[in-house]
């Protein structure tokens, strides 16, 4: 019979090997571990090299996730979970082209994992949703935040900016600045107004400005007089 090979220091996968144990009532050496989560486990050297991993917190924990993802699996956070991930990996799903194909992608932390992902972002409250801070980056902890429709549209690829007076900023806050609706001032851009008129005529002027003359209502970029 050849010399038994002394496993102690060795590591196997969580478990470090500290001494012998003797042998199993089928002959197998049996060896006492420490795993990584603190608990000890005495172990055939037969199964270190196979098929065990751990004490059993792995298996603990496996079956944690699965008990959380399926407990939340019809959440909303659990959907923009799913969502996300598909716009950036499922290339025949909606949104692809403008994330996926973009390059835009999932940290590995969140892709794998339903659990770390709420873990890092709790529950979705209500009326918000998922939103990266930098536009040109992905999904990862340090570049999303909850935030709300109104924050969102600022933050679009595609809003439309308006400069007045030195001043840029998206139809949204032009809309809080002047006391009226988004859909009031696209509607005065769709109506042939310019752009400095759309963002710069107050509520109480808009009739007298809708009659005047064409081509008055197309100057960009000069304020409209009280005259008119």
């Amino acid at each position: 019979m050849g010399k038994r090979q002394d496993l102690t220091g060795q590591k196997f996968h969580r478990l470090l090997v500290e001494s012998c144990a003797g042998k199993d009532i089928h002959g197998q050496i049996l060896w006492n571990c420490i795993c990584d989560c603190g608990n000890r486990k005495v172990v055939t050297g037969s199964n270190l090299r196979g098929k065990t991993h751990s004490c059993g917190c792995v298996h603990r924990e496996n079956i944690k996730t699965v008990c959380v993802t399926h407990g939340q699996s019809r959440t909303k956070t659990h959907k923009i979970w799913k969502g996300v991930i598909s716009r950036c990996y499922a290339t025949g799903a909606t949104g692809y082209a403008n994330y996926g194909g973009r390059g835009i992608g999932v940290c590995e932390r969140w892709r794998t994992s339903f659990s770390n992902f709420i873990a890092d972002m709790g529950e979705c409250p209500s009326g918000f949703s998922i939103e990266r801070i930098d536009g040109s980056l992905g999904y990862e902890p340090s570049n999303c935040v909850w935030a709300d429709r109104k924050t969102q549209n600022s933050n679009r690829r595609s809003v439309h900016n308006i400069t007045a007076n030195g001043i840029t900023m998206n139809i949204s806050d032009w809309a809080t600045t002047l006391g009226i609706s988004e859909r009031a001032i696209r509607g005065r851009l769709s109506r042939g107004w310019s752009e400095y008129a759309a963002v710069t005529v107050r509520r109480g002027e808009c009739k007298r400005f809708d009659h005047c003359d064409a081509s008055l209502r197309v100057r960009a970029n000069h304020p409209i007089k009280k005259t008119l």
